[in-house]
């Protein structure tokens, strides 16, 4: 195993969930940033039911749920009138949830409140993020990477090209500022248009957006009063200001030998889960259980989502600044992001596995198929303890891979065991999970010793979920993706031929 700490360059969310992903795993990091602190200023708040997912595997989504808020209601003024509102409404309308999705609503937290929270708990786990820390450059040297980086050096110096544009026609200015803020719009960003959003975690502070081709980016307060003529409004304070021009970029690569970028190196929008996918190869290879390879997958797998959703993305910024009006489709969920058709997703002896929707396919929302989001699934419950109700995402692990085997009996999985004693250790948890109606038992004697849990699908959203008609077997990935779907345990044999091998 490896003994030199992994350098993460830059503490944004990227950098954050990537060193939380690997030290849970047992990787050691350093996390560097060339700031001198977080950075202020309520950017980037919203987080989408995916990345709740993922916090929740993390262990972290708590302290997350604790600070969000949720959709605003906005109150759009008259052109004509800026005291007469028009209409009113959720920013976004409101899903229910269900037993496959547990988070189907965005919730909103701006990214210095974030990455402290992921900072306590990188400090928890012994990890603190090393501010003001930079070198200009680094170099590659056999198996081992010298010096510290900053994100905007690495994509440089490793000659990678930034495709796409920036906009700079288009007028944006962000600010946080000092006032009791409620959420208020004036106006168009076909012209010009103003918004304060309050703040939901901070008492007096409003995040002010202007856009539009008429507006003056060198102003803040003139410039609102300006579009709204509301000058019965006022400012305390300017606490953060930005002028925003939108990026719409990505790399052409995501991996030059031993160095790896990602978050805003990689690309100018935000797709869950492009740490997630990158931790756990890494931790595996770092640790001299998978072969270097299985890092190619990590721009297989990814640089296709990052050029869909960054078309999509880059589709509703052309609503927004022609009409105003935001029409979101359900992919920026993110939920339907998948993994179909990588060469490392397998399905065996069941329907033909289709490529179809590769990056983005609503069907992956709860399809449950290779490559796909793992569904959650309540009502389970511990098979000797019947009074504990479990969630499969309570199982689910960050630091191995877990099978769960949809079976009614206890015994007669010696083949499966026999198999997974030759993977390397601590990197696969078996989960038996008996169908609804199953008996309670009093003792463990008789069952498999090596089931990390045996668990009874009470309410029957397991097997409905995971579409299970036969006995069957569901491999889970570390970042919460189904790795396989196999009828026994040759596809057990052939999939982590493709990940150990």
């Amino acid at each position: 195993m490896a003994a030199d700490p992994i350098i993460i360059s830059g503490a944004g969310p990227a950098g954050l969930i990537l060193a939380l992903s690997l030290v849970k795993q047992g990787v050691p990091v350093r996390v560097i940033d060339k700031e001198f602190g977080i950075k202020p200023g309520e950017r980037g708040a919203g987080i989408m039911p995916r990345s709740l997912e993922v916090h929740r595997l993390l262990g972290i989504l708590p302290d997350i749920l604790n600070l969000a808020t949720s959709a605003p209601i906005v109150r759009q003024y008259d052109p004509t009138d800026a005291t007469k509102v028009i209409s009113s409404g959720l920013f976004r309308p409101v899903k229910e949830p269900t037993p496959q999705v547990p988070y189907t609503n965005p919730v909103l937290l701006g990214q210095p409140y974030q990455e402290r929270i992921f900072i306590s708990h990188l400090e928890k786990l012994g990890v603190s993020v090393e501010f003001g820390s930079e070198l200009p450059s680094f170099k590659q040297i056999d198996d081992f990477v010298t010096g510290e980086i900053i994100a905007t050096t690495v994509r440089k110096t490793l000659g990678l090209s930034f495709l796409g544009e920036t906009r700079e026609g288009d007028n944006i200015v962000i600010a946080d500022v000092k006032i009791k803020g409620q959420s208020w719009k004036w106006g168009s960003p076909a012209t010009k248009m103003a918004q304060l959003r309050g703040s939901g975690q901070e008492d007096g502070i409003a995040q002010l957006v202007m856009a539009g081709a008429q507006v003056d980016v060198t102003k803040c307060y003139e410039g609102f009063y300006d579009i709204t003529g509301r000058r019965d409004i006022v400012f305390e304070e300017v606490v953060w200001l930005s002028r925003y021009r939108p990026n719409i970029r990505m790399v052409d690569q995501v991996r030059v030998d031993r160095v790896f970028i990602a978050g805003d190196a990689a690309h100018c929008h935000s797709p869950a889960g492009a740490q997630f996918n990158l931790g756990w190869k890494l931790a595996l290879v770092y640790k001299g259980f998978a072969p270097s390879t299985l890092l190619d997958t990590y721009a297989e797998e990814r640089l296709p989502i990052i050029a869909e959703m960054l078309g999509k993305t880059t589709e509703l910024l052309k609503q927004v600044m022609v009409s105003g009006d935001i029409k979101r489709g359900g992919e920026l969920s993110q939920l339907g992001v998948n993994y179909r058709g990588s060469s490392i997703v397998y399905e065996d002896d069941m329907e033909t596995l289709t490529v179809k929707g590769k990056g983005y396919n609503d069907a992956s929302e709860v399809a449950a198929r290779p490559g796909d989001r793992a569904p959650d699934a309540p009502g389970l419950a511990d098979a000797f303890d019947k009074n504990k109700g479990i969630c499969l995402y309570d199982v689910f692990s960050v630091a191995a891979h877990t099978i769960l085997v949809f079976s009614d009996t206890l015994q007669g999985h010696s083949a499966l065991f026999q198999v997974v004693e030759r993977l390397p250790g601590a990197t696969v948890q078996v989960v038996l999970i008996l169908p609804k109606g199953s008996e309670a038992f009093t003792s463990e004697s008789g069952v498999d010793e090596q089931f990390a849990k045996v668990l009874v699908d009470n309410d029957g959203h397991a097997y409905a979920g995971y579409h299970v008609d036969q006995a069957s077997l569901a491999i889970i990935r570390p970042d919460g993706v189904v790795g396989a779907r196999v009828l026994g345990v040759s596809g057990i044999e052939r999939y982590f031929k493709g990940i150990f091998a």
